[in-house]
């Protein structure tokens, strides 16, 4: 599980920092061993990672899995189709390791679902005990002039606000906002900056975010 969801730290010492978690949490409970759940119950309270995602003895249940999006998205049973598969394949290992989750568009006027998709998916995946959300929003308005790519991502030492959002919040979903306000200038150089020798290079890994 270190290797899959910590690619930021590096062993021995992630592997010795999440082992002293979970020996705190066996001494504050006054239990003598660490078992398989003090290990799961530590990860899910790093990770927000659902407890279904870290046991392969436990099944993902279909009909619950649509009833919780169905319930935080009104009137798309398309969307609500796509991220059902989206659960499903990363439950199943199916993912690929080296990418994000998923990449998704969702379109359409004000009000139709798009903010709730993005939330629902978030809080599924890794909203699990946190107290801060795991939904990252940029706001791509913001973001007018190629000048400001170096504000959003960094330059040289200094790192961008996206990149200290994912660090502090690796486990996440990032929301694009507003991205057809971005100029055709803008959005070229933002775009060959998506890729694995620009983000390696600012030691940020999005294998474990879903980008929507």
């Amino acid at each position: 599980m270190l290797v899959r969801y910590y690619p930021y730290q590096s062993f021995p010492g992630k592997a010795v920092r999440f082992l002293g978690q979970c020996v705190s949490t066996t001494q504050i409970a006054k239990e003598t061993k660490i078992d398989t759940n003090v290990v799961i119950t530590n990860f899910v309270k790093a990770t927000g990672l659902p407890e279904l995602f870290l046991r392969d003895d436990m099944l993902l249940k279909a009909n619950e899995l649509t009833d919780y999006f169905n319930t935080k998205i009104i009137g798309q049973p398309r969307a609500i189709q796509q991220l059902t598969g989206i659960v499903k394949i990363f439950k199943a290992g199916l993912n690929n390791p080296y990418k994000p989750i998923a990449t998704m568009i969702f379109a359409g006027p004000t009000g139709v679902g798009k903010t709730a998709s993005a939330t629902a998916l978030a809080d599924y995946f890794f909203g699990v005990g946190q107290q801060r959300s795991p939904l990252i929003r940029i706001d791509m308005s913001e973001f007018q002039h190629a000048e400001q790519i170096a504000r959003f991502i960094g330059a040289g030492k200094e790192v961008g606000k996206l990149v200290q959002d994912i660090r502090e919040r690796p486990f996440s979903v990032l929301l694009w906002m507003k991205l057809k306000k971005l100029t055709q200038r803008f959005l070229m150089r933002f775009c060959r900056f998506w890729t694995k020798e620009c983000w390696s290079m600012r030691l940020v890994e999005l294998q474990i975010s879903a980008i929507r």
